[in-house]
């Protein structure tokens, strides 16, 4: 598997609509054959900050992620939202879920 984490600092001014492209991203992502996960979590510490968590099948299956119309539209309609993003990647070989 293959996983990210994905840090933006949203200028304040955009924060609302950044939410409504993230999510709206998020849904039609979880929907693609290679996702397993994808999260959004707000910070509780820094008020214009976003983390994706997201999880695929492996590599290839993200590069095609990135490949996607809306991925792509998402990438050009909030980039100028977007003060600071950071992406951390892992392979995720020995990932195990654990869930109740």
């Amino acid at each position: 598997m293959y996983t990210l984490i994905v840090k933006f600092d949203i200028n304040q001014q955009y924060w609302e609509e950044f939410e409504e492209k993230i999510m709206e991203n998020a849904r039609i992502s979880f929907k693609e054959k290679g996702c397993i996960q994808f999260d959004i979590a707000s910070s509780s510490s820094v008020s214009n900050q976003v983390m994706l968590y997201e999880i695929y099948q492996d590599h290839s299956a993200f590069k095609d992620h990135l490949e996607t119309e809306h991925f792509r539209k998402f990438d050009s309609e909030t980039a100028h939202m977007i003060e600071r993003k950071v992406v951390e990647t892992y392979n995720t070989d020995l990932h195990q879920c654990l869930k109740r």
